[in-house]
């Protein structure tokens, strides 16, 4: 399917600027003015601006918290994202039973986003506690499910002390050393498009993986 967005004014993250915007099967294809394509939707958005949809990178649908869960599921939460311009969430996994594995907690909120979110999601990982296993799955869920980010609390009942925030940080550093080593696959698959060189995006994948693994840790 065509769809042609017509006279608005198009936000990028470094301009705004009037343009056509030409989608195919919900991917852009083309920027520019007097688009057309043959059996395309025409969309008239003078007056408008186009914008791509936003990302809420902290959520709590579903939220369980002792005798409460919030008001949205992912269905309620997500439909009200999408009437405000928001095409995705990261959704943060409230604490499961005591000793959990991360992958228990993972599979729960998979059961209860699935068939339900509007638009797409991703998890935070949270950390009640920490152990051998946990360490394991923080790269098994960082691999599998494209999860690198996780609460740890340094409060309340189930508060991390220092002793095992430390291997939290620890086995995020040995993550991003693994994204250096990895430089040649950024190359590959990034380079290409910016003309930059894999030792470039394999520092930029190290800080990234280090901010993101732990930007919530001290939430």
């Amino acid at each position: 399917m065509r769809t042609i967005i017509q006279n608005g004014t198009i936000v990028s993250d470094t301009a705004a600027f009037r343009a056509d915007l030409l989608l195919e099967d919900g991917v852009v294809k083309a920027v520019g003015a007097g688009l057309s394509a043959p059996d395309a939707q025409v969309i008239d958005a003078s007056g408008k601006y186009v914008l791509p949809g936003a990302v809420d990178v902290h959520t709590h649908m579903d939220l369980q918290a002792g005798a409460h869960r919030a008001v949205d599921d992912f269905y309620t939460g997500t439909v009200a994202a999408a009437c405000g311009g928001t095409t995705t969430i990261v959704d943060h996994m409230a604490f499961g039973p005591k000793g959990c594995s991360l992958w228990h907690q993972v599979e729960e909120y998979h059961r209860l986003a699935d068939g339900k979110a509007v638009i797409d999601y991703g998890f935070h990982g949270v950390l009640q506690h920490v152990d051998e296993r946990v360490l394991r799955e923080m790269g098994e869920l960082a691999d599998r499910e494209g999860i690198t980010s996780f609460k740890a609390y340094l409060t309340y009942d189930d508060r991390l002390d220092d002793g095992a925030l430390f291997q939290v940080l620890r086995q995020a550093r040995q993550a991003a050393d693994g994204y250096l080593k990895g430089s040649r696959a950024w190359d590959r698959r990034l380079g290409r498009f910016a003309g930059l060189a894999g030792p470039f995006w394999g520092a930029a994948g190290a800080l990234l993986a280090s901010g993101v693994w732990c930007a919530w840790l001290f939430l």
